[in-house]
């Protein structure tokens, strides 16, 4: 799991072109063109508290002669404001992807995952772990990757 968190001033609008200044703690900006998704434009001041939070969470699973079809399922949500209130956006996007063991080497700790005609050597880090993997095995990695953007006027 990994997660990251910006919190940035606005400095500057330009509200035609749509341009942002932002400063971060050290003083250093940045500009931004909003694009035409970022609902209630017009409700963001200078002085407002931009925030920006990322959360990514990867599950590795072993699964023990499972002979299910290896491939990639992906789904998006997002929400965005109400009319009228500061902007604020989520998206939530998953991602599972199944991979047949195709190849052991117990030389370099050493696995092959085949999805779909396209391989990836990984190596195990784990030796217990590592020993539970047999050509046949399948594995699967689930993603899910959460961005939340969020302006707000600060309190005085």
């Amino acid at each position: 799991e990994a997660k990251a968190k910006v919190q940035l001033t606005v400095t500057k609008i330009d509200k035609k072109s749509r341009k942002i200044t932002l400063k971060d703690k050290d003083g250093v900006e940045t500009v931004f063109v909003a694009p035409a998704a970022v609902r209630n434009f017009a409700q963001i001041k200078v002085d407002d508290i931009v925030t920006t939070e990322q959360d990514v969470v990867v599950s590795i699973v072993l699964l023990k002669n499972s002979g299910r079809a290896t491939g990639t399922v992906a789904s998006q949500v997002t929400e965005r404001a109400k009319l009228g209130d500061k902007p604020f956006g989520v998206s939530v996007s998953t991602e599972k992807t199944r991979y047949n063991v195709t190849a052991v080497s117990a030389e370099n700790q050493m696995v092959t995952l085949e999805n779909n005609g396209a391989t990836k050597d990984i190596t195990v880090m784990d030796k217990v772990q590592f020993a539970n993997i047999a050509v046949g095995d399948q594995v699967q990695v689930d993603k899910t990757v959460k961005i939340m953007m969020k302006v707000e006027t600060p309190k005085k």
